[in-house]
């Protein structure tokens, strides 16, 4: 019966890691989320005087620094496929 416990309580103990794991992704794109929510109220409330391009950029940025560094990637496969 004892093993039973200790098969649940180590079930637990992974489902929680699991559960660590996509809270710190969510916990990005959260940021993502509040950063543009509060960029957008400061613009509307007039506190900022940005462009609407920086306000917007917390959701740019980060697709055009995953471009980038996939565009330096492949830029390397290319290399290294060329030399062999």
């Amino acid at each position: 019966m004892a093993e039973i416990g200790e098969k649940s309580a180590s079930l637990h103990h992974v489902r929680r890691k699991g559960m660590d794991v996509s809270d710190a992704t969510s916990n990005g794109s959260s940021l993502v989320g509040l950063l543009t929510i509060a960029f957008v109220v400061l613009k509307l409330c007039h506190v900022i005087d940005w462009s609407w391009c920086w306000v917007l950029s917390p959701l740019w940025i980060p697709i055009v620094a995953l471009v980038i560094i996939l565009f330096v990637f492949w830029i390397i496969y290319l290399i290294m496929r060329a030399c062999e």
